[in-house]
């Protein structure tokens, strides 16, 4: 199985339904990273998305001819972008998200629709055409990490500059030790053995851990497995700096100490006293129509379907996480069942009431990894 598994995954072997195979050790005995934590809270006065201790530990390594990794879950240059007048922040006119400055193309992206918009233009409440931009992206982290190493060989690596050809020429020179500083995306965390890669920086930590989703803490600790598997894949032991202002976080905890037992164990707790997989079963149901009304009028009598019925618990209807999407209304209901064929029998009984008009569409979504 995979080493970093899933909380339901783990559960079926501590169930002893799957067997555990286990590593317990890197391909020739190489060492595994320490992890290391950068308060950012003693970097207060920096105004940089990267903190003074990491540019000295990023001068360290490019001393000795060592490769280094920061890691940004952002694409773009800037997350949000908000009226200096009102403060209000500039959303997509098809959904309800911030709209993305990427600056290398000089514009404004929705990343739920995909739909553009130029960075010129006026404040929907105010009329101001006065912005500032907030938050860090890969392309932020590119453009400060170019002014401060002028003399190093950098990279940047996303899925919005990335076609196969390119892609494979830049996998050729990260392999050559012809690039000194990468910037990546998820796409290089995991699968890439980097003989000359000795750490990794990650950026944007915080920005992980806010997130409303029932498996928030699962996919943090995953994430930083993996992309701390890209360190020290040789005889030097690899380092791991994660920039953070909360040191102390329970999570943070268990990732430093790599103690993936104790994390899931944990994690069990809280999933058995909310309720929630693999202790239920869940239904995810998701109402959208370009009338608002219309949703909430169709999620409301999905709901009554499931009225009565002990064996089912239904928690909604709420509106989505992300309201609006492509200029459709999102509406939420949530259905719980500590059996795991109870929910799926009765869809069946029920498909009829289920059927989907021209005016609202009706998704349904069994054992949801997310809930936005």
């Amino acid at each position: 199985i995979t080493s970093i598994p899933s909380v339901e995954t783990y559960n079926n072997i501590v169930k002893k339904k799957y067997k555990k195979v286990f590593l317990k050790k890197r391909y020739e005995s190489f060492p595994l990273p320490k992890t290391k934590v950068i308060n950012l809270s003693l970097d207060k006065l920096n105004k940089s998305s990267i903190s003074k201790e990491s540019l000295e530990i990023v001068n360290e390594y490019l001393d000795n001819n060592e490769q280094v990794l920061f890691f940004v879950n952002r694409r773009g240059y800037a997350p949000v972008s908000i009226c200096t007048n009102c403060g209000i922040k500039r959303k997509c006119n098809y959904c309800d998200a911030n709209l993305v400055y990427h600056k290398e193309s000089n514009i404004l992206i929705c990343h739920q629709c995909g739909k553009k918009q130029p960075l010129e233009g006026e404040c929907t409440e105010c009329n101001s055409n006065k912005f500032i931009l907030v938050g860090t992206g890969i392309e932020k982290v590119f453009e400060e990490v170019k002014k401060t190493f002028k003399s190093a060989r950098i990279i940047k690596l996303s899925s919005d500059d990335m076609d196969r050809e390119n892609f494979s020429e830049t996998l050729y020179q990260i392999e050559n030790n012809k690039v000194d500083i990468i910037i990546g995306t998820q796409i290089i965390s995991k699968g890439f053995d980097f003989g000359h890669l000795r750490s990794v920086i990650i950026i944007d930590f915080d920005a992980w851990l806010n997130n409303a989703d029932i498996r928030t803490n699962e996919k943090v600790f995953q994430l930083t497995q993996q992309v701390a598997g890209r360190a020290g894949r040789r005889e030097e032991r690899g380092e791991v700096f994660i920039q953070t202002y909360h040191p102390k976080h329970a999570l943070l905890n268990d990732i430093i100490k790599n103690n993936r037992d104790l994390f899931y164990e944990k994690e069990l707790k809280i999933r058995r006293n909310s309720l929630l997989p693999p202790f239920s079963k869940l239904l995810l149901i998701t109402v959208s129509s370009e009338s608002s009304k219309l949703a909430l009028d169709k999620a409301n009598a999905i709901k009554y379907l499931f009225y009565n019925l002990k064996e089912l618990k239904v928690l909604g209807p709420i509106p989505a996480q992300i309201f609006i999407i492509n200029k459709k209304y999102r509406f939420k209901l949530l259905v719980k069942s500590m059996n795991p064929l109870t929910i799926q029998n009765y869809l069946v009984s029920k498909r009829f009431s289920f059927k989907e008009g021209s005016k609202v569409k009706v998704k349904l979504d069994i054992d949801p990894y997310n809930l936005y």
